[in-house]
């Protein structure tokens, strides 16, 4: 499939990347593919929104675990990452 799925789309400027976006798309149920992500994140010099997505995994499976720290997070970071186009 051409271009980059409608999951993620903040991820469009980081080259690398589409295979698991497109996985992310066609099984968006399936976190694996988001855990695989973060971990192609995290050795990409992308610790923090790496880590996002973990918190964001784990808060799917355990509601109310962690929604402080992905605040703080989002909190930290989110205007930065808007401003690369994340």
């Amino acid at each position: 499939v051409p271009g980059h799925p409608p999951t993620e789309p903040s991820l469009r400027g980081l080259r690398g990347c589409e295979g698991m976006l497109h996985a992310i798309a066609a099984e968006p149920w399936d976190p694996l593919h988001r855990l695989v992500l973060a971990d192609w994140l995290e050795e990409n010099g992308h610790a923090a929104r790496a880590r996002l997505i973990r918190l964001q995994e784990e808060e799917d499976r355990w509601p109310g675990t962690h929604g402080h720290a992905i605040g703080r997070l989002l909190a930290d970071h989110g205007a930065a990452w808007r401003e690369e186009g994340w």
